[in-house]
């Protein structure tokens, strides 16, 4: 949740991979707003995960998930764990799951109407 210098992106989606990668001077999504800290953590964890399959590093416990407590690593400046984050959100997504599209349009059912408009649109854009 560590957010971009630009205001209007927030900490938006691949804001993380200056992060990952320690490619910490592509700002095109961090801008100036580089947390030094958060990068170390965030590239220990990758190597633990990959060597042992859990990314946790020295004082932080990152616990394999459960769908009962659903606790989630919070990357930020105050990188902690929390139960359940957004659970809101996640109760009111719920019901719609079951249209479950992975990005294949070849395993898509025309038979839901939001899929057949989106493989229209895919088809128009050029994605298929």
């Amino acid at each position: 949740n560590y957010p971009s210098a630009y205001r209007f992106m927030g900490a938006c989606h691949a804001v993380e991979l200056a992060y990952v990668f320690n490619n910490l001077t592509e700002t095109i999504y961090t801008g100036e707003n580089i947390n030094f800290e958060l990068a170390d953590k965030v590239q220990n964890m990758w190597v633990n995960f990959v060597r042992n399959g859990n990314p946790s590093i020295d004082g932080l416990k990152w616990p394999e998930y459960n769908e009962d407590t659903r606790e989630t690593m919070i990357l930020g400046a105050d990188t902690h764990i929390e139960t359940d984050p957004l659970s809101n959100q996640r109760k009111l997504l719920t019901p719609i799951l079951k249209y479950r599209f992975n990005g294949c349009y070849a395993n898509l059912d025309m038979n839901v109407p939001a899929a057949k408009k989106l493989k229209r649109r895919a088809v128009s854009g050029g994605l298929v």
